[in-house]
């Protein structure tokens, strides 16, 4: 599946959605990561809030400007 992404460098967003596939429901999984789902369940897209934050404690590299510069984003199920 090929996902499109979307970073707003303003409010610290990262968005990773499918283009090919139809919204069914959202999961606010907390206040930071909002999960998409297709009608069978499958993830069809993320959203991130405070990305930079959120992403750094996985990976230090992960900033602002890394976020910025991004070009490619890949969702695996």
């Amino acid at each position: 599946m090929k996902f499109e992404f979307h970073y707003d460098k303003e409010d610290d967003i990262l968005v990773i959605y499918s283009l090919n596939s139809k919204y069914q429901e959202s999961i606010e999984y907390d206040e930071k990561l909002v999960i998409d789902l297709d009608k069978d369940g499958k993830v069809i897209g993320i959203g991130i809030f405070d990305a930079s934050e959120f992403l750094h404690a996985f990976n230090e590299l992960v900033n602002n400007k890394f976020l910025e510069n991004l070009e490619e984003a890949i969702l695996i199920n």
